[in-house]
């Protein structure tokens, strides 16, 4: 783990904080195989990993990193083509280069990662779709004033909120942020909030799931948008953010950008493709256990 958490920080330079957290995420995911995580060695020292990972039958690559002493000598190229063997021996028909809901690090490859996008073209990936995420300058934020008894309580979620978030996603929200408002609520000092009105929880917001600088979700009863309830979610997360010191907000994998725009000043930071793969029927022939 010390020489994979050091090439983290040596190769994943656009992480503003803790880009070695990359490989502890990755690495101790729940619910994935340990036959999915992969390092390389040259001349007897751990160079490279390849974290990857199966959803519903797809196969994905979540993360991948070469020392740069060692780069342009095929590691990473056998980095992928074992992983793909290992996916298709798991039943994957087709692989993609995130695009995974669940415990990821980026939406897909950033852009500015150049060598792991050229990596991902020459080994048969092709291009599927695009992700943004939208930074806000914490430093610069000015927060609005109350927003008054018009609006519902905004508090810091506990744990005991966590059954009422699970059945508000469960009715209104996609399924994945299910288990990630679980993961903000259930921690010591909860990383998401909550709005109630009249005694009922009517959203709900988080930071931090993932990765320390990532905001996400957020999420509004239809009944109550357009009401401030959203943007009072997102400041108290902007505001705690700030406190904790962090410079920077990431928004991630965005939907609604003018919306973030608007509230929060959040300007178009990162961009991400997701590139695919199918797998042909001879992939998984070769692959071993080492």
């Amino acid at each position: 783990m010390p020489a994979l958490r050091r090439i983290a920080e040596e190769a994943l330079g656009r992480e503003r904080v803790d880009p070695a957290g990359v490989v502890d995420l990755l690495h101790f995911r729940p619910g994935v195989s340990p036959f999915l995580r992969l390092a390389a060695s040259w001349e007897g020292n751990v160079e490279g990993f390849c974290y990857a990972s199966v959803s519903e039958g797809v196969g994905s690559l979540d993360g991948i990193a070469v020392a740069s002493a060692v780069r342009r000598r095929g590691l990473g190229t056998a980095l992928v083509a074992e992983a793909l063997r290992r996916l298709a021996r798991a039943g994957c028909e087709a692989v993609r280069t995130g695009g995974s809901f669940w415990y990821y690090a980026w939406p897909g490859i950033d852009v500015d990662y150049a060598a792991a996008l050229a990596l991902a073209q020459r080994c048969g990936f092709r291009q599927e779709q695009v992700a943004h995420n939208m930074d806000v300058d914490l430093a610069a934020r000015r927060t609005p004033p109350g927003l008054g008894g018009a609006h519902p309580e905004i508090r810091r979620g506990r744990a005991g909120d966590v059954e009422a978030v699970r059945t508000l996603v469960r009715e209104h929200f996609p399924s994945p942020w299910e288990h990630e408002m679980t993961l903000a609520l259930s921690r010591p000092l909860p990383t998401g909030f909550v709005a109630e009105r009249a005694g009922r929880l009517v959203g709900f917001a988080a930071y931090a799931v993932y990765r320390p600088d990532l905001f996400g979700p957020l999420g509004t009863v239809p009944s109550e948008r357009g009401s401030g309830i959203g943007r009072a979610l997102l400041d108290a997360c902007l505001d705690d953010m700030a406190a904790a010191g962090l410079a920077v907000a990431q928004i991630s994998w965005i939907g609604p950008a003018s919306f973030y725009e608007r509230a929060a000043g959040a300007r178009m930071g990162r961009t991400f493709v997701v590139l695919n793969k199918s797998l042909g029927s001879g992939v998984g022939d070769s692959a071993g256990d080492r």
